[in-house]
């Protein structure tokens, strides 16, 4: 049945915002509620009372709309199942933007291309209540009660009453894939530069643990057999674009199981023929870093997989960064093959920098035969078990000249 226009502007309707979204199709943008908030003019969602006023729409009555009671979240700490992660994580970053700072810090710093930023789904993650409650709500009734199983959505309480609502701080929101492109968690990178995961662990909901994350360039050419681990699924984004190559993020060098099973698959599929080690340059001067990372090369090899260490990042942090200066990575051409030892190098800077002296000094070390080394492509290396020795050394003449003095 066909309506006069309503009186909306004199009657005090309001138009529907980010903090008052709709009720009926829970968008932010052209709907109307009347005063008593028991009738809505909605644009979107059909119903029979049709109002063919200058924009068109329906009218809904609120109290015709019973709401199904949303069960409390604590015990429920299963995580949902894949198709269920996916679809809801993508129906919450559809209903979010990225703002222009998120975008320029992605390009500048984060190494990222305009085009893989706007392919890879990147969100900013606001801190507005109402926003984060109309979004939870609206995941909640498109898919019933299995939403309430995906890390991030919570219940909170206010003036003794419960609502449903998202966690995560303020930050980009950075969609971590399986090997099928399945969004499967969300890493939120904070204003201040900190890292974290969308999780409902501390409301006793589910966590989402440490996911393994599968970067596929837009580009991927078929036959390349090469497959690149490192860390932070950032990274991996920025590092699997430039390469044209799958890059493989882990959240920590010590969880093997979950990257194990990635690995397994993409070598079923028979994208993985070789895999290549590519930590952060922080490796060379931290005994249990050097430790981990050959334990995780091991493990690969293990698996009956071929691995290759990238022992140089210069003064990159990491493999992004150092491909965003048009410089590749350099491959020790050493492959781990077995569980036999393998002695750890260093570059001439890397060393100077680990013995506290200059390059300049160090160069004349080497020239005058006190610490060995060998040449790699034209490019000194100096054994980490020499410059350990050397140190030694040193430290044992410097505390005999003190007792002597």
């Amino acid at each position: 049945m066909a309506k006069d226009n309503p009186p909306f502007c004199s009657d005090g309707w309001t138009r529907v915002s980010p903090r008052r979204p709709c009720p009926i199709c829970k968008k932010f943008k052209g709907c109307l509620v009347d005063p008593n908030k028991t009738s809505v003019f909605c644009i979107r969602v059909v119903s029979d009372d049709h109002v063919p006023n200058a924009i068109g729409g329906y009218l809904h009555q609120l109290s015709a709309l019973p709401q199904e009671p949303i069960p409390t979240l604590p015990g429920r700490a299963r995580k949902a199942a894949t198709p269920i992660l996916d679809a809801v994580y993508r129906a919450l970053l559809d209903q979010l933007e990225l703002t222009e700072a998120h975008t320029d810090y992605l390009i500048g710093e984060g190494g990222l291309e305009l085009e893989t930023v706007r392919a890879r789904g990147y969100r900013s993650w606001g801190s507005k209540r109402a926003q984060r409650s109309a979004m939870a709500r609206s995941v909640y009734d498109r898919f019933g009660t299995a939403a309430l199983d995906v890390p991030g959505l919570i219940m909170r309480k206010q003036k003794g009453n419960q609502y449903l609502t998202l966690s995560g701080v303020a930050g980009i929101a950075i969609p971590v894939c399986d090997s099928h492109q399945h969004i499967i968690g969300l890493q939120i990178r904070s204003e201040d530069g900190k890292y974290s995961w969308l999780s409902s662990a501390s409301q006793g909901g589910s966590s989402l643990g440490a996911p393994v994350h599968v970067a596929r360039p837009m580009a991927y050419p078929e036959g390349s057999g090469r497959v690149w681990l490192t860390e932070g699924p950032l990274k991996a984004d920025a590092a699997s674009d430039r390469l044209s190559e799958i890059v493989v993020a882990i959240p920590s060098i010590n969880d093997f199981g979950a990257l194990a099973d990635i690995l397994k698959e993409l070598r079923s599929s028979g994208e993985l023929r070789e895999l290549l080690v590519a930590l952060d340059n922080g490796w060379p001067v931290h005994r249990t870093v050097q430790d981990d990372r050959m334990l995780l090369a091991k493990r690969v090899a293990r698996l009956s997989m071929s691995v290759r260490l990238t022992d140089c990042f210069l003064d990159q942090k990491g493999l992004g960064k150092l491909l965003a200066t048009s410089l590749q990575p350099i491959l020790n051409p050493y492959q781990v093959r077995d569980n036999s030892p393998r002695q750890l190098e260093l570059t001439t800077k890397q060393a100077a920098d680990f013995l506290g002296i200059s390059r300049f000094c160090l160069i004349g070390i080497l020239d005058s035969g006190e610490l060995p080394f060998h040449k790699l492509n034209q490019h000194r290396r100096i054994r980490l078990d020499d410059i350990l020795r050397y140190k030694s050394t040193l430290n044992s003449q410097s505390a005999e000249s003190l007792t002597i003095a």
